[in-house]
């Protein structure tokens, strides 16, 4: 990896930050490292919504490894060494076979692994990338490389972290906060930038609307576009809000103040009325 594409990664990192574009910059980052597949967990709070790249894992698969990393020898090691990059050895390797997410890598063909388990006072965040057995492992001028992103992408995503707690912050002050009900502050390009802990919990349910790719959609193309025609109303054009049907529910989107996040809008899903 070049001087050149390592800052562009760094600076990329910031603006995911900010713009929330980090499958974006996830995937930049796998093509640049020539790797198969990877993703970013932030783990804040009880629920996360992981992002991943690649072709080759599977949303349930990732969801399942998450909930029982614990038992994972890499992550048991890589947690005792916030920071800093770990490689799957030959000895963590072993160790992994003889335990019970065995099967998880063997989904993913996966057999040359890294990551890092970022550390921040708000929680921890999880960065890995893999290659299938016949690409060969990472070679050490990647892997100094990746060395360097991992600070640069801690510090990002504080900041992310921090926009969270602002916005959330924002929103009680407004009164709009409501705890009940699944809530969710979207950026106009449908990424969020806020959710409570039912929106969370709604999404790592739901199959009428997920998030995919870290963009806030549904699997049926019409509803879709009236969820974009509705967040253009909400973000660009600042009208009344909208009211889309949902699978006997109702999302509702809302224009936002910009004192809470300019070009976004306030999503929550309801009862039907």
């Amino acid at each position: 990896m070049t001087e050149e594409n390592i800052g562009a990664l760094i600076e990329g990192a910031y603006d995911a930050a900010i713009d929330g574009c980090w499958y974006e910059w996830l995937e930049q980052l796998r093509l640049q490292m020539g790797a198969c597949g990877g993703f970013l967990a932030h783990m804040w709070g009880t629920t996360t919504l992981p992002i991943a790249c690649g072709d080759d894992i599977h949303r349930n698969h990732l969801e399942r490894y998450l909930s029982v990393r614990n038992n994972d020898p890499w992550y048991q090691t890589a947690s005792n060494q916030h920071n800093r990059l770990v490689s799957v050895d030959e000895q963590l390797s072993q160790q992994r076979i003889q335990s019970n997410i065995e099967g998880l890598w063997l989904n993913l063909q996966s057999h040359f692994h890294i990551g890092s388990v970022l550390s921040n006072t708000s929680g921890e965040s999880i960065l890995t990338l893999h290659r299938r057995p016949q690409l060969g492992d990472f070679s050490p001028e990647q892997l100094e490389s990746l060395s360097l992103l991992i600070e640069h992408l801690r510090s990002a995503l504080a900041l992310t972290q921090l926009l969270f707690e602002q916005v959330e912050q924002r929103l009680q002050q407004q009164g709009l906060l409501n705890a009940a009900i699944p809530q969710a502050v979207v950026r106009a390009n449908g990424i969020p930038a806020y959710m409570n802990h039912a929106m969370k919990s709604y999404l790592s349910q739901a199959t009428n609307i997920v998030l995919r790719q870290g963009r806030m959609e549904t699997a049926e193309p019409m509803v879709n576009r009236l969820i974009q025609q509705a967040q253009l109303r909400a973000c660009d054009e600042r009208r009344r809000e909208s009211r889309l049907p949902l699978d006997g529910l109702q999302l509702m989107l809302s224009p936002l103040d910009e004192t809470v996040l300019a070009n976004a809008a306030l999503w929550q899903i309801q009862p039907h009325n």
